[in-house]
């Protein structure tokens, strides 16, 4: 049976990746506690131990404004560390999953980002994931960079958890339009993976590209993602008292890493070589809130 880690298993990807792939191969969820991924001899050992044919890396310094103070941090954790893995992937003959982010780039011409756009981060975070994947394709033979952006899903916290708990006590709200991008939910990055895996292992096509952007279809706001999620707590009056979301400038929300205007991600590699049926972002995630709904009545 194949055997696939997960790195970073507590997170809200990661999560999602042993919940989806658990029931088709034998998979080995480590979280930080487990082995933390800056320690290269004991993610090695367990690693050597395990004997993997996919490693998954969904672990991440993912907290854009603190990296700002803790560039040495965030390059440990996003880009030394996955060299490490990168340099493993080697020695111990796996295929190296790895997920980067749209904040690599700082697109001015508001056209969809191809996987081949030119490179320009913005803040340590999106330098410290680039460092990440420099590494991997200096190094490793066997990969896949998985760019991906705005992820929500069930597990952990979120954009749309966060506007769904900001509904039950304020009525009004305020987001910013004018970052312009499209969330992305965990189901959709996890049925890419277990696409790739089984294609590659079983050699049903090998005209896969190593570095993939995943994004569902159409681009959008914040503003335009609360306003969905608006539309839908007015179906639950007795739960939310939110009655309107403002349109604000990012100006009116000071921050200490600055962030792309534009960051919507090409797919067209993904629908050539994957052939998945990618899905409008609405769809996605007006399933996401009824199925958050339907656990909550439950």
């Amino acid at each position: 049976m194949i055997k696939i880690v997960i790195l970073g298993a507590n997170g809200q990807l990661g999560k999602e990746l042993e919940s989806s792939l658990n029931s088709n191969f034998k998979t080995f969820p480590i979280s930080k506690n487990d082995a933390d991924i800056t320690n290269f001899s004991v993610i090695r050992n367990k690693l050597k131990e395990i004997g993997p044919n996919f490693v998954i890396n969904a672990a991440a310094y993912t907290k854009v404004d603190e990296a700002e103070d803790f560039k040495d941090l965030a390059f440990e954790v996003n880009a030394y560390a996955v060299k490490n893995l990168a340099e493993l992937s080697n020695e111990l003959n796996f295929t190296l999953f790895h997920f980067s982010t749209d904040y690599i780039f700082n697109q001015k011409m508001n056209i969809p980002i191809s996987e081949d756009h030119e490179v320009d981060p913005q803040n340590v975070y999106g330098l410290s994931k680039l460092r990440g994947e420099e590494f991997i394709q200096q190094i490793a033979l066997n990969y896949f960079i998985l760019r991906v952006s705005w992820v929500y899903g069930k597990y952990g916290n979120n954009f749309p958890k966060t506007i769904l708990n900001l509904a039950k006590d304020k009525e009004e709200i305020n987001v910013v339009n004018d970052q312009i991008g499209c969330p992305t939910p965990t189901n959709l990055i996890s049925q890419v993976v277990r696409k790739i895996i089984d294609s590659t292992f079983h050699k049903k096509t090998i005209d896969i590209s190593r570095v993939l952007n995943i994004s569902p279809n159409g681009e959008c706001s914040w503003f335009d993602v609360a306003k969905e999620i608006h539309s839908h707590t007015e179906k639950f009056p007795n739960l939310y008292s939110l009655k309107s979301v403002k349109p604000v400038s990012s100006s009116e929300f000071p921050s200490k890493a600055k962030r792309p205007n534009y960051s919507y991600l090409s797919c067209e590699k993904l629908d050539d070589q994957i052939k998945i049926d990618r899905m409008h972002w609405k769809v996605y995630l007006k399933e996401f809130l009824e199925d958050l709904t339907c656990e909550k009545n439950n």
